[in-house]
């Protein structure tokens, strides 16, 4: 398999110091575009890495070292709290979360405040003036 372009440098680099593709190096690709509750709840996306994690595990007799880029880092943040801190303590040995939305947006908030489009289609939704009183802002 080959991954998204912007992973395929990890990738490579891992297997360069011997990580092996379906042995010890497994992906996990989701819709990026739905909230982790939604994966939950309309899919086994959460089921299928579990089990990818426990073989894994099973295989090489190591836990696993979770590595995540952008919102895929929201995504085993989720993963983690839903399967719940023991079997998270008793399978993952390390997280690796690489370029993640810890504080959302900042992007969208210089938007919002700005008016700034950032080279991106109008946002349709601004704060109500109550809400957002630039004359309260110091």
């Amino acid at each position: 398999y080959r991954v998204g372009g912007y992973m395929n440098a990890v990738v490579d680099s891992l297997e360069a110091i011997g990580y092996a593709r379906a042995k010890n190096l497994f992906a996990a690709p989701f819709d990026w575009r739905v909230t982790p509750d939604f994966t939950e709840k309309y899919t086994n996306w959460y089921k299928q890495v579990k089990a990818s994690i426990e073989a894994a595990r099973a295989l090489s007799g190591k836990k696993a070292i979770l590595v995540s880029h952008s919102l895929g880092s929201l995504q085993a943040m989720h993963t983690m709290k839903l399967l719940g801190e023991q079997w998270t303590k008793d399978n993952i040995q390390a997280f690796v979360p690489m370029n993640a939305p810890w504080i959302g947006s900042p992007k969208a908030l210089r938007s919002l405040l700005s008016g700034d489009s950032l080279f991106t289609a109008s946002i349709a939704v601004i704060p109500h003036f109550e809400v957002f009183n630039p004359g309260k802002i110091r």
